[in-house]
Formats: C-alpha cells, structure tokens, sequence
C-alpha cells in the first residue's frame, strides 16, 4: 500500500463524529454484533475523555477517509492512551503502522476476528 496516514489533533464536532463511528463500528466487529451502535450512543464516551483537562483527540485518515483515533490525557507522570481504535478494514492498517508504539499486536480468536471483519 503506498498510501499512508495523516493523523492531525482532532477538536471539531464533525472529528468527534467520525472518531465515535469508528467505535462503534470496531466495537460492533469485535463483539460480533449484528450492526455497529449509532454515533449518538458513542459519542458521550469519547466526551467524557476529552473533558479530562488537557485531554486531545488524534484523527487518522488514509486518502482523506478516517480510518483510526486516539484519545489521550496529560497526567502527573504519564501519558495516558484512553482509547486507540481503528476501523475494521483493510485501510486501518495504515493506523496501526501509525500507531505500532502504543499498541499491541493481538493474537488467536480476537486477531482472527479483525481480519474477517475488513
């Protein structure tokens, strides 16, 4: 793939948007639901997070497409990497070459879930 991603600090409500469906659509891939939940049920999660104070949002997007977020939060010590998701397909893994030093690799059933759901 000779595309890569672009990922710029998120702070827009159109950004908050596109970051709650890719939850929802990750969360519905990985817990075998039927369909991926509205973006009006994710979005209070990703607003909870972002009102810890200096708390940011980091969009992903492959040919203009968001495909991966990151919510993180300043705290006295630390860094704290709250949510890292990526959309469950093939352009995701753009996000996670992105992200290779905050995640991990999983393997077994979950890793054999992601790639049936792309």
């Amino acid at each position: 793939m000779n595309s890569s991603a672009q990922v710029t600090t998120a702070s827009g409500a159109d950004e908050v948007k596109a970051a709650a469906a890719i939850w929802a659509r990750a969360k519905a891939c990985r817990d075998e639901d039927p369909a991926p939940a509205s973006v009006e049920e994710t979005t209070p999660g990703i607003l909870r997070r972002l009102a810890i104070d200096g708390a940011e949002l980091f969009l992903a997007r492959l040919d203009g497409r968001p495909v991966g977020f990151a919510l993180v939060a300043p705290r006295p010590r630390t860094l704290e990497l709250s949510t890292s998701l990526s959309t469950p397909t093939r352009g995701a893994a753009a996000w996670g070459a992105t992200c290779s030093s905050v995640r991990r690799t999983t393997r077994g059933r979950s890793a054999a879930r992601r790639s049936s759901c792309g």
